[in-house]
């Protein structure tokens, strides 16, 4: 429900144009995960920040870095080599979890390269999340520890607040909005206060009705299908994000094991896409441009291509790693590999060599823009009145 959308709309705009807030979705069932791990560890006593980071590092870095280094060495063989430079620094943000921040710097600049021809766009999402997770984790066990009782609360206002900073700034400063942090907290907010809340919507649910809590899951999941076909670009500004996000909360709060919805969801193929979602998401805008690129007739060799890569991905990179304990060595060679890859590309000015354009020689008369002499009367240089011409001398036969 989160990834596929924003796929359909990045191969068909028309067909799916909100479809976008798929990320939306994301962020806040990711907000909703985390904050729930952290306190049933926490709780437990098991929980520890540096074993978190770890774990998010086996879990996201081995198939970004299989994504970032495939795309850098097809881009050396088979993209334009003046391009190599752009596409160098753009894996560069994505490697080191800032391509959000790398993108919206772009688009300030109206004659340099957009983050729409990048291939590392998607990317920006992702750096996003890890962000969020650095900064996050730090500060529910600094409240947990000092301020418990205080930490929903602090929460759901710094998630209000969130949502008011990114309304006020949709307008004005769009771009800063969708790519910022601060501006898109109050999503991945909502998904976290509902883990803090967690005991109450419990309570809640066991009063109501379970007829009702099925109705409004539905509501939820019918929120999540009208954002997915209402919004656009231009609609998404300010109060529209609310329908997927709120519609997401609604689900998560009140969608049980016994839910027409919920047995969909859980259904095989659901799951299975839901398994690979990740390097779906990885791998679909790369696969997208290229397609893009060299003009291909067809996306349904495309997309086979994608789920097949995708699947490869998951089943001997993604599961591999993520339960190896000793992966972070082959994790951490790899990423110093790429990132040199990247840097290469970045900074190695010999793939396009201007130097022969720098050059200005005389060819001859067949350069001359002067006026034959027979016009060049009083008429003509009022008209030209202004404009320095020198005049070539007549012994000038060269």
């Amino acid at each position: 429900m989160a990834v596929v959308p924003v796929i359909i709309f990045h191969a068909f705009p028309s067909y799916l144009p909100g479809g976008f807030a798929g990320v939306d979705v994301f962020f806040v069932i990711s907000g909703f995960l985390i904050t729930s791990i952290i306190i049933r560890e926490y709780k437990i006593g098991e929980f520890k920040i540096l074993e978190f980071w770890k774990r998010r590092i086996r879990r996201i870095l081995p198939a970004l870095l299989i994504m970032t280094f495939s795309v850098l060495f097809l881009s050396f063989i088979l993209i334009y080599k003046n391009e190599h430079n752009q596409i160098g620094k753009d894996s560069l943000s994505a490697l080191f979890s800032s391509a959000n921040i790398y993108l919206w710097s772009l688009t300030r600049n109206y004659w340099g390269p957009q983050p729409e021809s990048s291939m590392f766009l998607h990317t920006w999402s992702l750096s996003l999340e890890e962000q969020f997770y650095l900064i996050f984790p730090l500060v529910i066990i600094l409240f947990l520890r000092k301020y418990p009782k205080q930490l929903p609360k602090v929460v759901l206002i710094f998630t209000s607040l969130g949502y008011l900073l990114y309304a006020l700034l949709s307008t004005d400063h769009p771009r800063a909005s969708f790519y910022l942090l601060p501006c898109r907290y109050w999503e991945i907010g909502i998904g976290s206060s509902i883990a803090l809340y967690h005991h109450y919507f419990i309570s809640i649910r066991k009063v109501i009705p379970a007829l009702y809590c099925k109705t409004i899951s539905w509501v939820g999941l019918l929120l999540i299908t009208i954002g997915y076909l209402w919004l656009d670009e231009s609609r998404s500004l300010g109060w529209g994000l609310i329908l997927p996000t709120l519609g997401t909360a609604i689900f998560i709060v009140f969608a049980n094991k016994n839910n027409f919805t919920n047995v969909i969801l859980s259904s095989k193929p659901f799951v299975f896409i839901g398994k690979i979602s990740y390097s779906l998401y990885l791998w679909h805008w790369p696969i997208i441009q290229f397609h893009k690129h060299f003009n291909l007739p067809s996306f349904i060799v495309s997309f086979i291509a994608l789920f097949i890569v995708a699947f490869l991905s998951y089943k001997f990179i993604e599961t591999p790693l993520r339960k190896n304990r000793h992966s972070l060595v082959i994790i951490g060679t790899s990423f110093f590999s790429c990132a040199c890859f990247s840097i290469y590309l970045s900074y190695n000015k010999h793939f396009y060599d201007t130097s022969i354009f720098e050059v200005t020689t005389w060819k001859g008369f067949r350069y001359d823009i002067a006026p034959k002499q027979v016009e060049w009367n009083e008429k003509m240089k009022s008209r030209m009145h202004g404009i320095k011409i020198i005049e070539r001398p007549k012994s000038d036969n060269h």
